[in-house]
């Protein structure tokens, strides 16, 4: 009952907290409604995001002292950079809440189910790093549809450029020709280009959005080329000559370390499926593992070997190409 009480307290200040702060937010900066309303009659429907992110970028520019934290602060301005990454408009204060609930279900688990101090701390950063967990799922799994994507959208740039088009309408071309995710960044890059965002600024912004070496590598290579000049088509053609190459040396070595990843994944889960089987055949036997104080420590012990065991075994056949 008292971790009750404390958890109801936690909650209660939080969204305490979170409620001062969008009464601020809207001292401070108004009704958005009336903002979206105008820019919905003065901008075109398919360009309204655009125009409602510069904007925002913009308002946000100023020195507030959420912006100020945001910016000083490294593991904020990692989240903030993450959700970004993920394609989320998820603000950093709920991704903050969630994690607090999520540290507070894992501690109640813990406390319910009577575990030890060790293993109940346990559950609860498991909690708080869940929210972590589910974006940086999802910013790797866009990144690697971006990536696969990436060599035809350079050959559409190159081949837009080749026929006489500047190298802007090579990117509305992707906006208007190619399929989600890339079109959604390409698009977002070519409107802040159009609102008056420089070349240079616009691209930098896209490659802070999508955390790759092949989109760092093209972006730098067209930023030397505006100042230096050259064939910029000829540049493009042969970064997506490079990716390709990159791609199929990765298969290769992917191909290659199929057996240890499988003998991995096989040994990882092979406690859980024998501890299961076991359950249903005597499970007496096996439930002194989390009654008694001796086993809850072997259990304790054995899980964090079993993490240590798959960080390093990751490390040992994740090679990068």
């Amino acid at each position: 009952m008292p971790i009750v009480i404390a958890a109801g307290a936690f909650v209660s200040v939080v969204l305490l907290i979170m409620g001062g702060y969008f009464l601020y937010d809207h001292a401070a900066y108004g009704d958005q409604t009336t903002t979206v309303r105008r820019l919905r009659a003065e901008a075109d429907l398919s360009q309204r995001d655009a125009v409602v992110e510069i904007v925002r970028r913009d308002a946000m520019g100023k020195d507030a002292w959420h912006t100020v934290l945001l910016n000083r602060l490294a593991p904020l301005a990692a989240v903030r950079r993450l959700l970004k990454q993920s394609d989320s408009e998820m603000p950093v204060s709920v991704f903050l809440l969630l994690s607090g609930l999520g540290a507070m279900v894992g501690l109640l688990i813990g406390a319910l189910v009577q575990l030890g101090p060790t293993t109940t701390v346990g559950f609860s950063a498991a909690g708080a790093a869940a929210p972590w967990s589910y974006f940086s799922w999802r910013r790797n799994k866009r990144l690697k549809a971006i990536e696969a994507q990436l060599p035809e959208v350079l050959d559409l740039i190159a081949r837009t450029l080749m026929a006489g088009h500047a190298y802007i309408m090579g990117m509305k071309m992707v906006a208007e020709q190619m399929e989600d995710p890339v079109r959604s960044e390409f698009k977002k890059t070519f409107d802040e280009i159009s609102f008056g965002i420089s070349v240079p600024e616009a691209m930098k912004d896209m490659s802070e959005r999508i955390d790759s070496v092949d989109i760092k590598f093209f972006v730098t290579s067209l930023l030397v080329q505006l100042e230096t000049g050259g064939n910029l088509a000829e540049i493009i053609q042969g970064i997506a000559r490079l990716i390709r190459a990159r791609f199929e040396l990765h298969g290769k070595v992917r191909a290659l370390s199929a057996e240890g990843r499988i003998s991995a994944l096989v040994m990882f889960s092979l406690p859980f499926g024998i501890g299961t089987v076991m359950y249903f055949i005597n499970s007496n036997y096996i439930s002194l593992l989390f009654t008694d104080p001796a086993g809850k420590s072997m259990v304790t012990g054995g899980l964090v070997m079993m993490v240590l065991g798959m960080l390093v075994t990751r490390r040992m056949i994740n090679f990068k190409v």
